[in-house]
C-alpha cells in the first residue's frame, strides 16, 4: 500500500534490540575513537538517535576507553622506538664488523648488499 514515516513515539513500534556483548564493546570502541554517530549507526544497523542515546548513557565508559586507547597508542610508540633503537644498534655492530673484517666472505657479501657503507678512501 503506502510507506509510512517512522514515528518513534508510536506505541506499536517494536523496540530495538538491546546492545550487548561484542557489539556493545565494538560500539564503545568506535565512539571512543571518535567515529561520527551516523557512521556508527550505519555500521551497527541502528538509528542515529539510538547511537546518540547510547553515547550519552555510556559516556563514562567511552571516556575510559578513550584514555585506554591513548595509553595503548603511547605504549605502542615507546615499543616501536625501542625496537628501532635495537635495530639501529645491530646495524652499527654489523657495519663495524664488516669494516674490521670480522665476518666470513659470504656474510660480508650478504650484509654489504643490505647495509650501506661509506665509500673506501682512494
Amino acid at each position: 500500500c503506502c510507506i509510512m514515516a517512522f514515528d518513534p513515539t508510536d506505541p506499536d513500534r517494536p523496540a530495538a534490540p538491546r546492545i550487548y556483548g561484542a557489539e556493545r564493546t565494538a560500539m564503545v570502541r568506535d565512539l571512543a575513537l571518535g567515529l561520527p554517530h551516523r557512521m556508527v549507526a550505519e555500521r551497527f544497523g541502528r538509528s542515529h538517535q539510538a547511537v546518540k542515546q547510547f553515547a550519552s548513557r555510556n559516556a563514562d565508559e567511552i571516556n575510559e576507553a578513550k584514555r585506554y586507547e591513548c595509553e595503548d597508542i603511547t605504549l605502542w610508540g615507546v615499543q616501536k622506538h625501542e625496537q628501532l633503537a635495537l635495530i639501529r644498534d645491530q646495524i652499527i655492530e654489523i657495519r663495524d664488523r664488516i669494516l674490521l673484517g670480522d665476518l666470513t666472505a659470504s656474510q660480508e657479501v650478504r650484509w654489504r648488499s643490505i647495509i650501506p657503507l661509506p665509500d673506501a678512501a682512494p
